[in-house]
């Protein structure tokens, strides 16, 4: 298993990207997308459609998460918390690895609460028993930002 990125909240991904790019931050290799994670693809928790820029500052991974509805997890959460640090992301070996690890982080008091599959990418938000900070566990790295 191996760190992928950390994950923000936002409201808007252009304000975020403006905000970094005047502290000097070049935004010019990040890559931008949208995901909609709806229907069968969620089988933990709430679907919807994400905006999203996964790029790379001082060598760590950051994907920035702007809700384009109100039925989303990270939607919720974003009312709920505000802006800010929202997960951290780490890839297993596969996809036994990926199911082991998320069975250890459950008994070990961990509360599974976003299950999707995007592609043949599975990934899962577990959050710690306290509420207190999300893992997001996957059993592939679809991509990594150049630097």
């Amino acid at each position: 298993m191996f760190h992928w990125h950390i994950g923000v909240l936002t409201n808007s991904i252009d304000s975020s990207m403006k905000a970094l790019q005047g502290l000097g931050v070049d935004t010019s290799r990040w890559l931008f997308g949208i995901a909609d994670f709806s229907g069968d693809q969620t089988a933990v928790g709430t679907s919807g459609k994400l905006r999203s820029a996964v790029g790379r500052i001082g060598g760590v991974v950051y994907e920035f998460l702007e809700p384009l509805d109100d039925q989303s997890l990270q939607a919720a959460e974003l009312k709920k918390k505000g802006p800010g640090i929202h997960h951290t992301a780490y890839v297993c070996d596969g996809y036994d690895d990926l199911e082991r690890t998320v069975s250890e982080y459950l008994a070990a008091g961990g509360k599974k609460i976003w299950e999707v599959w995007h592609g043949a990418e599975h990934a899962y938000y577990v959050q710690a028993a306290d509420g207190s900070m999300i893992i997001e566990l996957i059993n592939c790295c679809p991509f990594m930002p150049e630097e």
